[in-house]
């Protein structure tokens, strides 16, 4: 299988050391504070997104669902949804405490609803129904253990601290603050950024103050729990369904310190995590027919250009179809990546021949 390119390639060569991030796309390195707000939000807001009962229904079994069991993002209870049944009602159970419904991060009540803003996936979790109901609209926050009024974990819920797993809790604050697991804390900071980028207009019309109130604690648990596998696969399945729009907050790890978090003492230079791409799946570019050959099994192409601005999306859903790609329109290095049907990566730079 081949895309038929003309140009001069070199390997991509993560720079894999370090606390953090699984992977790292850049996005407007050079940028920083309202400047880099502004053109985040022109390259990277979704031009479609599906509507929103279609929305969770995707999002539940596409995205979220492993082998069709699907997780509550606050509390880890998981359910199985059935073949053949609607994905959202399957899991709800006709509202029961213990079923499961979408969570909007950035609470829909705050200028989302009746809006394209409103089935953005990168806003969306599933949800434990009570535990969602708690929530409601409450802000994002540290509750001191004494002043925890109520425990979250699968389908209990405790008013005493528990005697253990502490950190597995999701907490009901008596300030009316909610605090959610510690391994998901930097994926709820990542998905507020995002909408409070990509959507500012209406969510500070709607309330101007709910984001930067909470703005210097969502940095600390951006840097404290940095992206991992499940959150970067995550972010570009969504894009396949949203105009290839990943969450940039995903894909760079310094963006939230260069836009929000420069006074912030949690700001620091992000890191990758110590991995490696797999090494059966790579993208190939062959000299003799200027051709980029793509694994077996791909199913998906991005080609972004190195201020981390999407030029080229293509995705198949099966395997991607051989065609020519007029590479030659796009001035300067271009950055691949390709997805197998099996999940695999591989990753690719390259400048276009003239």
């Amino acid at each position: 299988m081949r895309y038929q390119l003309l140009f001069l390639v070199s390997w991509l060569v993560m720079p894999l050391a370090g606390y953090a991030q699984f992977s790292y796309q850049p996005v407007f390195p050079e940028l920083t504070g309202e400047t880099l707000a502004n053109e985040v939000r022109s390259a990277f807001r979704p031009d479609v997104v599906i509507p929103y009962t279609t929305a969770r229904d995707t999002l539940f079994l596409k995205i979220d669902a492993v082998n069709r069991n699907l997780s509550c993002i606050y509390t880890g209870l998981t359910l199985y949804i059935p073949e053949g049944q609607d994905p959202t009602q399957a899991v709800f159970l006709n509202g029961a405490a213990d079923g499961i419904n979408t969570e909007h991060t950035y609470p829909q009540g705050f200028g989302l609803a009746d809006t394209k803003a409103e089935s953005d996936m990168h806003n969306l979790f599933p949800s434990r129904v009570k535990t969602n109901n708690d929530r409601a609209n409450r802000p994002f926050g540290e509750s001191p253990d004494p002043s925890t009024t109520r425990w979250y974990l699968l389908n209990t819920e405790l008013t005493s601290i528990p005697g253990s797993m502490i950190d597995k809790y999701s907490e009901l604050g008596s300030a009316g603050q909610f605090e959610p697991r510690e391994e998901v804390k930097g994926d709820i900071a990542r998905a507020m950024m995002y909408v409070y980028t990509i959507y500012r207009d209406q969510v500070v019309a709607a309330d101007a103050n709910y984001f930067p109130l909470q703005k210097d604690l969502l940095c600390q648990w951006h840097n404290q729990d940095p992206v991992d596998e499940k959150e970067w696969n995550r972010t570009l399945k969504i894009a396949s369904y949203q105009s290839g729009k990943a969450n940039p907050f995903v894909l760079d790890c310094s963006l939230a310190n260069r836009m929000y978090c420069q006074n912030s003492s949690a700001a620091m230079s992000c890191r990758l995590l110590s991995t490696t791409e797999s090494q059966e799946a790579h993208l190939y570019f062959n000299a003799s027919s200027q051709s980029l050959e793509l694994p077996e099994g791909t199913v998906a192409l991005w080609v972004y250009d190195t201020m981390g601005k999407l030029i080229y999306h293509e995705n198949n859903g099966n395997a991607c179809a051989e065609k020519k790609w007029q590479a030659v329109l796009y001035p300067g290095l271009l950055i691949a990546r390709a997805v197998s049907a099996k999940g695999q990566w591989s990753s690719l730079q390259f400048v276009p021949l003239r």
